[in-house]
C-alpha cells in the first residue's frame, strides 16, 4: 500500500516545509519518518499506516525519549496554545478522529488546561476515513498525506525544546531568526512558524485574495509570504511568536505595501485601502 505514493517526495515536502531533516523507513503497510539529527532512540517517529479504507497517522516517542517528552510537557503555554489551534483544525474535518494520550490517559488535545503537568508518556493518533487512495490521482494523494502528516509534525514541533539564537536578519534573510537545539543542527524558526501559519490560514493573500496556485498552477502551490503583524524589532527578547495570531499570509505585493509605513499598516487597513481604490477604478 505504501508504494502507491512517492515516499521520498513526501519526505522532501515535509522537510522543505518545516526545515527539519527526516529519515525515511519504508515497510509494506506503513511509512516512518524520524528527525535525522536526533540520536537514535531519543527522538520520535511520525508513522503513516495504510489501511484498507483508512489512514492512520501516529507520533510515537522512541524508547529513550523521556527527556524529550518531559520537556514537551513543560512547554510554555503560548506553545501549547499553538498545539491547541492545530489540533482544533483536525476536528474541523468530518472524516478525521484525533486522539491524544498523556501518561496513558486520554486528554483533550484542544484544551491544554486538561493536560497533566508532568509528561512521562505521550501518544498522538490521527485517523482519517474513509480513504481510498486508488480512487484519487498522485497529486491528490501527496496533498492529502502532506496535510495530515504535517498537522501532527507541526504539533510536535510546536512543543519541542528549542532555544532561540540571535542572528543577523539581513545576512541570512530569516525575518524571525533561527532555532537551535542544543545537541542538533540549527532549524529555521521561520520555517516552522511559517508552515504552521499556512496550515491554519492557507496560501491565499489575506489582503487582496491572490492565489498563486490558481494563477500559476502546480508551481504556485504553497507559495506565499508570511507577514509579522508586529515587527520582530518591536518584540521583547523572550517573546514567543504564536503563528495563529502573530503571522498572516500575504502576497509579495501586499507584503511590500504593508511595510510602506512604520509601523506597518494593519492587514485590515491595507485591505480597506485596496477596496477603496478598486471602487474608484469602477467609477
Amino acid at each position: 500500500m505504501a508504494t502507491q505514493i512517492n515516499d521520498t517526495k513526501l519526505g522532501e515536502m515535509l522537510t522543505d516545509a518545516y526545515g527539519i531533516n527526516l529519515d525515511l523507513i519504508i515497510s509494506e503497510d506503513y511509512l516512518d519518518f524520524r528527525p535525522s539529527d536526533l540520536s537514535i532512540g531519543h527522538g520520535f517517529i511520525l508513522r503513516i499506516n495504510f489501511g484498507w479504507r483508512s489512514l492512520k497517522f501516529e507520533v510515537i516517542p522512541e524508547n529513550y525519549s523521556s527527556l524529550l517528552v518531559k520537556t514537551m510537557g513543560n512547554a510554555h503555554k503560548s506553545k501549547k496554545r499553538v498545539f491547541e489551534t492545530i489540533a482544533g483544525s483536525c476536528f474541523g474535518a468530518s472524516k478525521s478522529q484525533f486522539i491524544m494520550m498523556v501518561n496513558n490517559t486520554y486528554v483533550e488535545p484542544d484544551n491544554y488546561l486538561t493536560w497533566p503537568d508532568d509528561w512521562q508518556q505521550v501518544h498522538l493518533v490521527l485517523n482519517v476515513m474513509p480513504v481510498v487512495l486508488d480512487s484519487i490521482d498522485e497529486q491528490e494523494r501527496e496533498s492529502m498525506l502532506f496535510e495530515w502528516a504535517g498537522k501532527l509534525l507541526g504539533m510536535v514541533l510546536s512543543l519541542l525544546p528549542l532555544e532561540e539564537e540571535s542572528i543577523e536578519e539581513e545576512a541570512l534573510g530569516l525575518p524571525e531568526g533561527a532555532l537551535t537545539r542544543v545537541e542538533v543542527n540549527i532549524y529555521e524558526r521561520s520555517s516552522i512558524n511559517r508552515q504552521i501559519c499556512i496550515m491554519l490560514c492557507g496560501c491565499i493573500c489575506k489582503v487582496c485574495e491572490f492565489d498563486f496556485e490558481r494563477t500559476y498552477g502546480p508551481m504556485g502551490r504553497g507559495y506565499i509570504h508570511v507577514h509579522h503583524v508586529v515587527p520582530i524589532s518591536n518584540l521583547s527578547e523572550n517573546y514567543i511568536i504564536d503563528p495563529s495570531k502573530d503571522l498572516v499570509p500575504v502576497c509579495p505585493n501586499c507584503h511590500s505595501m504593508l511595510h510602506k509605513r512604520n509601523p506597518p499598516f494593519l492587514v485590515n487597513e491595507l485591505k480597506k485601502i485596496l477596496q477603496n481604490n478598486r471602487e474608484v477604478d469602477l467609477e
